[in-house]
């Protein structure tokens, strides 16, 4: 049963190493990374499983290190709670001169009802207009005042695309003064791992502060992930809280 679970693994971190291999090979993400040394980069791991795959499938790639930022498992849902509410609002219509701020109008009422539902005031509601011609030549690119007349040619097709941001309060997030520490397991534990089961150390993320080094291999075990640092890597946290694992 072992030996099909590390062989699962194993198939796992080298699929992962594959796909980053094609990302790397496409055009234009190609002619980047001949630019530098591909030992001077690194992966920046998301998703619960990234600190368990991530740290082998660099080795694999010959890359720097592995990031794991305290947010790694939960990225995608941390970055959609922080992210300002945008929506965007289009149109193309054929109107005389008179007739554009009402077009602008009717735009702007649509995009304050539907923050309405998002839970925004109108107030915080920011308005941006871009007016093109059918020849995509931009006639106005500005803040929007629906209440003011744009001074724009009638009788022709324009594109009127509205843009409504509402901005969302950022959260403080750490940044701890690094103290050089070698902090304690909290257990050591037998691991299935390539060249056979080893007994390996077993760290509490919560008890790790920046400036703390630990060498492979071993484990770091948060409440929503785990990492596994290979043997002949080490791990140092940063004080931003990222765990940053190296030397693979």
């Amino acid at each position: 049963v072992e030996e099909a679970a590390l062989a699962i693994c194993d198939a796992a971190e080298r699929t992962a190493a594959e796909g980053i291999e094609e990302l790397l090979a496409r055009p234009g993400v190609r002619e980047l990374v001949r630019q530098c040394d591909r030992s001077e980069l690194a992966l920046i791991a998301y998703g619960g499983g990234g600190g368990l795959l991530l740290p082998g499938a660099a080795r694999r790639l010959g890359l720097r290190a592995t990031v794991i930022s305290r947010y790694s498992p939960v990225f995608s849902a941390f970055g959609v709670s922080t992210f300002d509410v945008r929506h965007r609002y289009e149109t193309c219509v054929t109107v005389d001169g008179e007739g554009h701020g009402a077009v602008v109008g009717e735009l702007a009422d649509a995009a304050r009802r539907d923050m309405r539902g998002e839970g925004f005031a109108a107030s915080q509601v920011e308005l941006h207009l871009t007016v093109s011609d059918p020849d995509g030549r931009r006639l106005a690119d500005a803040p929007a005042d629906p209440a003011g007349e744009i001074d724009l040619p009638g009788g022709r097709p324009l594109m009127f695309e509205l843009r409504a941001t509402c901005s969302v309060a950022k959260p403080a997030l750490p940044h701890e003064r690094p103290t050089p520490s070698q902090p304690a397991p909290r257990t050591h534990r037998e691991v299935w791992m390539v060249g056979g089961k080893r007994e390996i150390p077993v760290y509490d993320r919560d008890a790790l502060t920046a400036g703390a080094e630990l060498p492979g291999p071993a484990l770091i075990e948060a409440s929503d992930t785990t990492y596994l640092m290979p043997a002949g890597s080490r791990c140092r946290l940063h004080p931003s809280g990222s765990a940053i694992i190296e030397g693979s």
